[in-house]
């Protein structure tokens, strides 16, 4: 039966189609209440072919959104034709190719947005060439770059003026800005240049002058610079001046003329290293002479009677002592981390199946009499003095420095260069022997000869220098017959750990090639095993 209202829609739709209305037509036409007459059937298929064809104009003005709407309708009229088909493919496709270069953009955006925080001004502008001028990310980051390069000219500015003035420290601080708006710009290679060789003669001057923490601010300035490395040589320096610090701190007066007899071939015009050195001669040739006279010999037995013994960490600088208290505090907690990272510890390693060993991490060690007040590092029961000598680690250099009668190879020495395979004879007859067994590691081992022995039966005393090997034969600290492949053990910042090319096992637990090594764990490597544990200068495990 016929509806006259809707008969009259359908009228309408086919006005509005035959006067080029696709949009009123095709609305009015798919209402479901219409689709029920074949009349309706045929008007939609008669939309089929303009709505296709309005879709390749869209597609053509770069409209494909559109393009892609009208073929959804051109679908929902007549089905799924083959040309419907093809010319949804075609618009499928410039939509993928849209945003693909939307991806590239956004992509391009982002890189130019990470260089240009970094400081690489040139990179961010190259990348801002593959977003599109219209882009309004693109003409926030382009004007971003206009910004940084002002900013960048202007610090360049000042550090020119600094340079000129002389201020060095004001020309790194003025650098800082112009490194973190233009770390690539070639100017800013060119000014870094410029800073790094006057800084060189700053610090050279200043270290002459004896201003050491000038010297050290400038050096730290200069860190993150394209060519810091350039001042390796002078951060070396202040090490050495850090380490005369330390022995001076320690009363340390041997160790402390070595260390500024490295000085003075460094910086040959610095008369407070000449001074240093002779004022420090003196007080170690006056305390040799007062602990070899009468009154030595009176106050080390009467030290021993009514006081405490004096030991280095008491004989040290408050700051010094404020620390020693700190990390012994934290060992009586029970804290293995703590006495690992502290520089005088003292450790015993038990190696199953081949012996004891004393283990020293300090770079300077001293040698003397069991039971003296003075506590040297080494007791040994013989006729010594209370130091009778040192053995100290300067950089990749150890030397014999004598406080009693020391020679080597026949020949009295009172400082003097060790190699491998050195002989010292401490006294009349108490003999060591000084090994570098690789040159893999600058870890020595003191052997002591025939009669000589420590607490725990131990027979040798590694000065341990990073890293230790354990493996089979020469060339190794220590002997582990059948260990086929060698072990490293290494003390780093904070801990203890092993190394090996089999698993390892801590106190059961089985970890691959690299484990962490508590105090008192049993640790198994191969055939390998051992133990390590932090000692008392009386022998006794803490």
């Amino acid at each position: 039966m016929w509806d006259l209202p809707k008969l009259v829609r359908l009228q309408k739709a086919r006005n509005a189609l035959k006067d080029g209305r696709l949009d009123e037509a095709f609305d009015i036409a798919q209402d479901k209440k219409l689709r029920d007459y074949r009349e309706c059937q045929v008007l939609l298929e008669k939309m089929v072919r303009p709505l296709l064809e309005r879709a390749r104009e869209h597609l053509g003005a770069g409209r494909p959104e559109d393009a892609l709407a009208d073929v959804e309708r051109a679908q929902e009229a007549g089905g799924n034709r083959p040309e419907t088909a093809t010319v949804r493919q075609d618009v499928l496709g410039v939509l993928e190719r849209v945003r693909m270069e939307e991806n590239a953009e956004h992509r391009a955006a982002n890189s130019a947005r990470r260089h240009l925080d970094e400081g690489r001004l040139d990179a961010g502008s190259e990348r801002l060439r593959d977003v599109a001028e219209d882009s309004e990310k693109a003409g926030d980051l382009r004007r971003r770059v206009q910004r940084l390069r002002e900013e960048a000219r202007e610090a360049q500015a000042r550090v020119e003026s600094c340079l000129k003035d002389g201020d060095v420290e004001r020309a790194l601080e003025a650098f800082r800005a112009v490194v973190s708006v233009a770390a690539e710009d070639p100017e800013t290679r060119r000014l870094s240049d410029r800073i790094i060789q006057q800084a060189g003669a700053a610090v050279s001057a200043a270290l002459n002058q004896g201003e050491i923490e000038r010297a050290r601010r400038i050096l730290r300035g200069c860190d993150g610079t394209a060519t810091s490395d350039a001042l390796s040589e002078w951060r070396d320096t202040l090490s050495l001046c850090d380490k005369v610090a330390g022995a001076t701190a320690r009363r340390d007066w041997a160790g402390g003329r070595v260390y500024l007899r490295r000085l003075a071939r460094i910086l040959p015009d610095a008369r407070w290293i000449a001074l240093g050195e002779k004022q420090m001669k003196i007080l170690d040739e006056a305390l040799r002479d007062l602990r070899s006279g009468p009154l030595g010999e009176f106050a080390s037995g009467f030290a021993s009677r009514e006081t405490p013994a004096v030991t280095p960490a008491s004989a040290a600088a408050p700051e010094d002592v404020t620390a020693a208290r700190r990390a012994a505090s934290d060992a009586s907690a029970g804290s293995p981390v703590a006495e690992a990272n502290r520089e005088d510890g003292r450790f015993l390693l038990w190696v199953d199946g081949v012996g004891s060993y004393l283990l020293l991490r300090s770079d300077s060690t001293s040698i003397g009499r069991l039971g003296s007040s003075l506590a040297p590092d080494i007791e040994l029961a013989a006729d010594l003095e209370g130091v009778h000598a040192q053995i100290l680690r300067v950089d990749h250099d150890y030397f014999a420095v004598a406080r009693g009668a020391v020679s080597i190879a026949e020949h009295p020495v009172e400082r003097h260069l060790l190699a491998d395979g050195d002989e010292i004879v401490l006294g009349s007859r108490s003999g060591l022997s000084f090994r570098l067994p690789t040159s893999l590691s600058t870890t020595a081992l003191l052997k002591l000869g025939t009669g000589l022995r420590l607490s725990g039966d131990v027979h040798t005393v590694i000065l341990l220098d990073g890293h230790l090997i354990f493996g089979e034969g020469s060339g190794c600290h220590i002997d582990v017959p059948k260990l086929d492949q060698r072990v490293i053990l290494s003390c780093e910042k904070n801990a203890f750990r092993c190394r090996s090319p089999v698993p390892i096992v801590v106190d059961g637990k089985i970890h691959q090639n690299d484990a962490s090594i508590p105090l008192g764990a049993h640790v198994e490597a191969g055939q390998l095993t051992f133990t390590l544990t932090a000692v008392n200068r009386q022998g006794d495990t803490t």
